[in-house]
């Protein structure tokens, strides 16, 4: 169980961690916690690989997102030029302007483009027809909610 594995390996750094929502097909896992006595919410996706199937669960996880929230995971998508190597295409995506639409809405930021503006960095590496082929899809703790003090 993930959800104990994080309870129990993180005792002590954070608090009341409760699983909100799971769904059957595995594609997000919804945990709100506690951290310095404030309440934060962890969701972890995996987007699907079609766009079209990817816009409505990118439109889907707007309901999840809170205060605090941070979103990690597979989205499946590159956001800009910038998260894509030479040899890769940036193809027209209507689920990017989805998911730009919930960052801008939610004032989300990508926390490792802010700290690495420019530079490029891959989480997935693929040869195609003698090409090596490197985009960034994985987010991991890169997008989480701007927060006001």
């Amino acid at each position: 169980n993930k959800v104990g594995y994080f309870k129990r390996k993180r005792d002590g750094l954070f608090n009341n961690c409760h699983l909100i929502h799971k769904d059957q097909q595995g594609k997000f896992i919804i945990i709100d916690f506690f951290y310095n006595n404030i309440s934060w919410r962890l969701i972890n996706i995996h987007a699907p690989n079609i766009d079209s199937h990817r816009k409505r669960f990118f439109i889907g996880l707007r309901q999840w997102i809170v205060t605090n929230c941070i979103i990690i995971g597979d989205f499946n998508i590159t956001l800009t030029k910038s998260d894509i190597s030479n040899n890769c295409t940036f193809s027209e995506d209507y689920s990017r302007n989805t998911l730009f639409d919930i960052i801008t809405q939610n004032s989300l930021i990508d926390i490792w483009r802010l700290f690495h503006p420019g530079k490029k960095q891959f989480t997935r590496k693929q040869v195609i027809l003698g090409k090596l082929k490197q985009p960034r899809l994985d987010l991991l703790q890169n997008i989480f909610q701007n927060i006001s003090t």
